[in-house]
C-alpha cells in the first residue's frame, strides 16, 4: 500500500506536545519558542493557524483538550512559578 501525504505543518522550533481534539477536528500543539498553536489539517491555509504565547518562562510547557473548543496549557511564569491557563479556541487572543 502506498500513501500520500496529505497535510503538512512546519514549525519553527521543536515541538513540546501534540493533542487532537475529541471529535478530530483540530490539533493543538506547545512548541520551544513558548508559543501553543491551534491548527486544522483539513485545510492547507497558513492563515487558519492560530498561534499565541503561552507562558513566559523557560521550562517546556504543555497543553491539552479539554472538549471540542477549550484546552489547558501548564508551563511556567518568567519567575519560576507554576501556571495553568484555560483558553477557548474560538476566541484565541484571550485566556
Amino acid at each position: 500500500m502506498n500513501g500520500a501525504k496529505v497535510w503538512d505543518f512546519q514549525a519553527n522550533e521543536n515541538l513540546l506536545s501534540l493533542d487532537w481534539n475529541p471529535n478530530g477536528s483540530l490539533l493543538g500543539c506547545t512548541t520551544k519558542d513558548k508559543l501553543v498553536h491551534i491548527l486544522d489539517p483539513r485545510s492547507n491555509d497558513e492563515k487558519s493557524r492560530l498561534s499565541v504565547q503561552a507562558h513566559e518562562g523557560i521550562k517546556t510547557h504543555k497543553m491539552v483538550w479539554l472538549d471540542n473548543a477549550n484546552l489547558v496549557t501548564t508551563g511556567f511564569s518568567k519567575t519560576n512559578e507554576r501556571q495553568i491557563r484555560l483558553w477557548d479556541s474560538r476566541n484565541f487572543t484571550k485566556e
